[in-house]
C-alpha cells in the first residue's frame, strides 16, 4: 500500500512540475509585431515597412523540460500593406514584383518545434525555428535564427533571415526607367513581444 501511495505522490509531483515548467505568454496589445524588409539598390539602402500582419499566434508556450521549446509560430504579410516610404509609384512597384494581385500574403509556417539554448543570467536565450516560408507561390524550407529575452513582464522574440530575390524567381523591382534597380540580397527584419 505504502508502495501505491508513494508511486502516486511520484506521479502527482512529474505533473505539477510540467505544470510549473510550461509558461504561457500572451501576444503584447500595442505594437506588438513588426516586420521590416530591408535591401540595397545602385542608388541606396531602403526598407518597407510591413503594416498588415496576419496569424501571429496570440500566445506562446514555452515548453517541455526547463522551457526548451517553443511548439509553434506562424505569420503572414500582406503585401499591400508594405510602404517603402516613397510614395504610391514605389509601392506599386514593390507589390508588382512581389505579385500580389496572385498571391497577397507572404507567409511562414513553422513545421517542428523550436528548441531554445539555455537562458542565461539576463534572460536571452536563442532558438533556431524552422518551417516553410512561402512567397509568390514557391514554398521554400527555412531556417531562422531567433534571438530571446525573457523579462518580468514577457518575451520579446526577433532576428533577421538573409535571402535573395532570385531564390523565389522575383525579378528585383527597378525605378527611373532602370538606372535605379534593387540588389538581389534582402532581409526580412521581425520582433514579436508577448506578456504575461
Amino acid at each position: 500500500m505504502k508502495i501505491v501511495h508513494f508511486s502516486l505522490f511520484l506521479i502527482c509531483n512529474m505533473v505539477l512540475s510540467m505544470t510549473i515548467k510550461a509558461q504561457t505568454f500572451q501576444l503584447a496589445t500595442d505594437s506588438a509585431t513588426t516586420i521590416t524588409v530591408t535591401g540595397t539598390s545602385t542608388l541606396h539602402g531602403w526598407t518597407v515597412a510591413v503594416n498588415e500582419i496576419q496569424d501571429v499566434p496570440t500566445t506562446i508556450i514555452l515548453s517541455g523540460e526547463n522551457e526548451n521549446t517553443v511548439d509553434s509560430f506562424a505569420f503572414g504579410v500582406v503585401i499591400n500593406s508594405m510602404d517603402g516610404g516613397r510614395g504610391a509609384s514605389m509601392n506599386a512597384k514593390i507589390t508588382k514584383a512581389l505579385q500580389a494581385a496572385a498571391h497577397p500574403i507572404i507567409s511562414y509556417q513553422q513545421n517542428e518545434p523550436a528548441v531554445m539554448s539555455n537562458m542565461d543570467d539576463t534572460g536571452n536565450f536563442k532558438l533556431i525555428s524552422k518551417g516553410i516560408l512561402k512567397m509568390v507561390g514557391l514554398e521554400k524550407a527555412v531556417e531562422i535564427e531567433v534571438m530571446g529575452q525573457k523579462t518580468d513582464s514577457g518575451i520579446v522574440l526577433k532576428g533577421s533571415k538573409p535571402l535573395k530575390f532570385s531564390e523565389f524567381e522575383i525579378e528585383p523591382p527597378s525605378a527611373m526607367f532602370g538606372q535605379i534597380v534593387c540588389g538581389d540580397d534582402i532581409a526580412v527584419n521581425f520582433e514579436f513581444r508577448y506578456q504575461k
